[in-house]
């Protein structure tokens, strides 16, 4: 007497859901995924991928997603943080003829036009607290040199 084969349960195309055959709802000559109702594709007529083949189709979006990504990540990261500018020479090889002083509640701000070490335009904004500290900056930008 013939032995009776067991019936697998195989995983569903669309919702990945296991089933064996004989669970499987047909319609008008269509079965169908009871899970999900999507047409189930029998196992024999899968396409059949070796295992080599995917590991390697998904090592390769994985390179491909990094290129993408890792590039991103490095170059958006949060402001960066700038070295302090505490005098204006710190910033400025030449200064405008002129500056501007704006006064806050804690304190002062000082913005200063010139030129760098690379002969381009910047302007230095130097906060600080004390009229000490402002007295000196104005000290130090009537003391350099200006641009002409």
């Amino acid at each position: 007497m013939p032995r009776k084969q067991k019936e697998l349960k195989v995983p569903c195309f669309s919702c990945t859901t296991m089933h064996k055959e004989s669970e499987l709802i047909e319609m008008s000559g269509q079965l169908i995924c009871p899970s999900c109702g999507e047409g189930w594709v029998m196992l024999d007529q899968r396409d059949s991928y070796v295992e080599v083949d995917l590991l390697e189709a998904l090592e390769e979006l994985k390179r491909e997603f990094e290129s993408l990504v890792v590039p991103l990540t490095k170059e958006n990261k949060m402001a960066k943080s700038k070295p302090a500018v505490k005098t204006i020479s710190d910033k400025l090889v030449k200064v405008n003829e002129n500056f501007t002083i704006n006064m806050y509640d804690n304190g002062f701000m000082i913005e200063v036009g010139g030129r760098d070490n690379e002969n381009e335009w910047k302007n230095a904004k130097i906060m600080v607290t004390t009229v000490d500290e402002l007295v000196a900056l104005v000290r130090e930008a009537t003391e350099m040199e200006r641009d002409s």
